[in-house]
C-alpha cells in the first residue's frame, strides 16, 4: 500500500507545482496570446477569411498553429495593417496578433474582389498557456488602416479545460 502511495502522492505534487508556475512559465514563453479590449462589434466592413490551416498539439504545453488569409476590399495598401484572431466568451477575451504576409494567389482566386496586393496572409505559433476554463467564440479582426476596420465571427467555438484545447 504504501508503495502506491508515494508515487501518487509525487504525480500529485509536481501537478501542483505545474499549475502554480503557470503564471511564470508565461512570462518566458514568446507568446503573442494576451488579454483583450478589442471591440467585437461588427462593422460595416466586410471581412473576407479563409483558415487554411488550424492544428493543434497537445505537447507539454498546447501549442496552436494557424494559417490563412483575411482583408477588406480597398485599393490602398497600408503598412499599418493588423489582423487578430480573438477568442472571446462573456467573462474573457484573449487576442493573437498575427504575422502578415503576401498572398498573390488569393487575388487571382477572388478576381471580382478588391484585393489588396500585399499582407493577405496571415500565420502565427501560440500557447493557450494563461487562458481561463471555458468556451470561447473566435472572431478575425482586420484593421486596414485606422479608418477601415472590420470585425467578423467565425462561428467557430474551442473549449479550453485543463489546459486542454479543442473544437467544440
Amino acid at each position: 500500500m504504501k508503495k502506491t502511495i508515494k508515487p501518487l502522492l509525487v504525480l500529485l505534487l509536481w501537478l501542483a507545482l505545474f499549475m502554480a508556475l503557470t503564471p511564470v512559465l508565461s512570462s518566458f514563453i514568446k507568446n503573442p496570446l494576451r488579454p483583450s479590449d478589442l471591440d467585437l462589434e461588427e462593422t460595416n466592413n466586410v471581412v473576407h477569411y479563409y483558415i487554411d490551416e488550424f492544428s493543434i498539439s497537445h505537447e507539454m504545453l498546447t501549442i496552436i498553429y494557424v494559417n490563412g488569409w483575411a482583408f477588406i476590399e480597398n485599393d490602398t495598401e497600408s503598412l499599418e495593417k493588423e489582423i487578430f484572431l480573438v477568442f472571446a466568451n462573456d467573462a474573457n477575451q484573449y487576442e493573437v496578433k498575427m504575422d502578415l504576409y503576401n498572398r498573390e494567389d488569393i487575388k487571382k482566386k477572388l478576381p471580382d474582389l478588391q484585393v489588396p496586393l500585399d499582407r493577405t496572409g496571415f500565420r502565427q505559433n501560440f500557447s493557450t498557456l494563461g487562458m481561463k476554463n471555458g468556451i470561447y467564440r473566435l472572431y478575425v479582426v482586420v484593421n486596414e488602416s485606422p479608418t477601415l476596420v472590420g470585425v467578423i465571427d467565425t462561428g467557430m467555438d474551442y473549449k479550453v479545460r485543463f489546459r486542454g484545447f479543442e473544437r467544440k
